[in-house]
């Protein structure tokens, strides 16, 4: 829009400029003098001619300040982006943009926690939620599509295959961060279990599990009190302890379910025997 303006200013500045340099090099025509404008017409061209350069000159500086200033936009913009995608740790960076892309595209003629129909989770409710205490914690987000679902987790705790960090989002309170990873989540239901582990004890079995070094294990299997059981497609399936489970929470109606057992900081001697058995399997 602004260069459709800036580019018909110029185009009509330059007839103006071409028209009175006509009128200035050949004189008024006896019609034109005989007008009764004709005296008011001369001074404008002897006022005007002299400084036409200069408001030429002026126009394209203009447009050479408009030029600067929207590729400023455009490489913070990409900057922006870019380190988004790193902060989010995303290898293909081509689709990851264009979803991005989407998402913000969505979001330009809305305020962030009112861009998604029928959507509480960025209501300052659940984000407290989400986060509370968030520098003693590790947070991460669950979304499964029932209710039975989500409180079978709380009482019987998340059950994973191999990699927690497959159906399991770490998250921090980052606004952009977390609107990009909700709207590629959602659509796995609309109740969200929260995880939380005290930051203390996560890291002090993260440093236990760092000098055994053994390739494919992860704190959360060591994390769990029940035994590991093989699935009908022979995978080892894992189960953190509902300690570790704040709630859950749908993010359509805002409604938020406590787990009475939730002990972010909690360690059991079941944990130190799952190490050594980790520690055996290596040896």
């Amino acid at each position: 829009m602004i260069w459709e303006i800036l580019f018909t200013i110029l185009l009509s500045w330059r007839k103006i400029g071409l028209e009175l340099y006509r009128y200035t090099s050949t004189g008024l025509s006896a019609d034109h003098k005989k007008a009764p404008m004709a005296p008011l017409f001369t001074l404008i061209i002897t006022l005007i001619d002299p400084l036409r350069a200069y408001l030429e000159m002026s126009v394209f500086v203009v447009l050479l300040a408009v030029i600067i200033y929207l590729f400023y936009q455009l490489s913070k913009k990409r900057y922006f982006i870019r380190s988004i995608l790193e902060k989010l740790n995303i290898r293909d960076q081509k689709s990851a943009q264009e979803d991005l892309l989407r998402v913000l595209s969505k979001l330009r003629m809305f305020e962030f926690g009112k861009a998604i129909t029928r959507d509480e989770f960025f209501n300052d409710q659940i984000i407290n939620y989400i986060f509370e205490d968030k520098e003693e914690r590790k947070v991460f987000l669950h979304y499964t599509r029932e209710e039975e679902v989500a409180q079978s987790i709380l009482k019987e705790g998340f059950r994973f295959k191999y990699s927690f960090y497959k159906t399991a989002d770490k998250v921090f309170k980052d606004k952009l961060y977390l609107i990009y990873k909700h709207n590629h989540n959602k659509y796995f239901g609309k109740y969200v279990v929260v995880i939380s582990f005290s930051r203390e004890t996560y890291e002090l079995y993260a440093k236990k599990m760092k000098k055994i070094a053994l390739p494919g294990t992860a704190v959360e299997q060591v994390l769990t009190e029940v035994q590991p059981f093989l699935d009908e497609d022979e995978e080892v399936v894992y189960t953190l302890s509902n300690r570790f489970l704040k709630g859950y929470f749908n993010y359509e109606d805002g409604t938020i379910i406590d787990n009475p057992d939730f002990d972010p900081g909690y360690r059991s001697p079941v944990f130190d025997r799952n190490l050594e058995k980790i520690k055996k399997s290596g040896n």
